[in-house]
Order: structure tokens, then C-alpha cells, then sequence
């Protein structure tokens, strides 16, 4: 898989590049809007699961994603008393 900047990225032979999602696709099918999946994708605690490919390309697995919000990660953070 080539970036648009001539680097290449290895993939596994079982991951397919479909796999992988931009974040406006996670929010579509989240309901939520762009700025919210950032958000999520920098918090310190419990972060949604992400792949920087370079300083402004973050990448997302929809299988991590799905897990992620089953296992109870759109909640926030409880914040210290």
C-alpha cells in the first residue's frame, strides 16, 4: 500500500486495506460528528483505538472500533474529585 507522500506501509496478509476506515466514516456510522472521534482517539484514558499513518492521517479498524464501544469506551472519563 503506497501513501500519498511515496512511503509505503506493510500490511499483513490477513488485513485487507478495507479494513481500514478515516474518521469521518467511524462518525457516520457512530452517529457522532468528526470532532468527536478525534477527540475520542486523543484521550489519555480509554482511547479509541486508532493508527496515526503520519502527523495529520489517523486510520481506524472497524473490528477495534465495534469492540471498543461494546466494551463501554463512548463513556467519558470520569473526572477526579
Amino acid at each position: 500500500m503506497s501513501i500519498s507522500n511515496g512511503s509505503t506501509v506493510s500490511v499483513s496478509p490477513s488485513t485487507t486495506v478495507s479494513e481500514y476506515l478515516i474518521a469521518e466514516e467511524i462518525a457516520s456510522r457512530l452517529h457522532v460528528t468528526t470532532a468527536t472521534v478525534y477527540e475520542w482517539a486523543r484521550r489519555r484514558v480509554n482511547p479509541l483505538p486508532s493508527f496515526r499513518v503520519s502527523h495529520k492521517h489517523i486510520l481506524f479498524r472497524w473490528a477495534d472500533v465495534s469492540a471498543w464501544v461494546q466494551s463501554g469506551g463512548l463513556l467519558r472519563p470520569r473526572k477526579a474529585a
